[in-house]
């Protein structure tokens, strides 16, 4: 998913994985998390080095049979994009 909150000083906001990438680089924030958008559960980052082949994304965590029914799981390990309609970095409330 190319969309998740971020988790960060009590503040959760949108982000892109692009943006995240950018801001965080492989090894992410220093007491940040992120979660889906879409069902509140947990989620990875994945291709955030400068070398990598493909776009940065997000994706849920694989053995978390909660994220299984959400719209935005896929299982394995492709990438892919969410479409959002809220305006990226306005706080939210999940």
């Amino acid at each position: 998913m190319d969309i998740a909150i971020l988790h960060e000083g009590g503040r959760k906001v949108r982000i892109t994985a692009k943006e995240y990438s950018s801001r965080f680089g492989a090894r992410g924030g220093r007491s940040t998390w992120l979660t889906c958008p879409e069902c509140g559960q947990p989620v990875v980052t994945r291709a955030m080095t400068k070398h990598s082949m493909i776009s940065p994304y997000f994706k849920h965590e694989n053995d978390n049979p909660v994220a299984w029914g959400c719209p935005n799981y896929r299982a394995g390990s492709e990438s892919y994009t969410w479409a959002e309609s809220l305006p990226l970095g306005e706080p939210v409330d999940l």
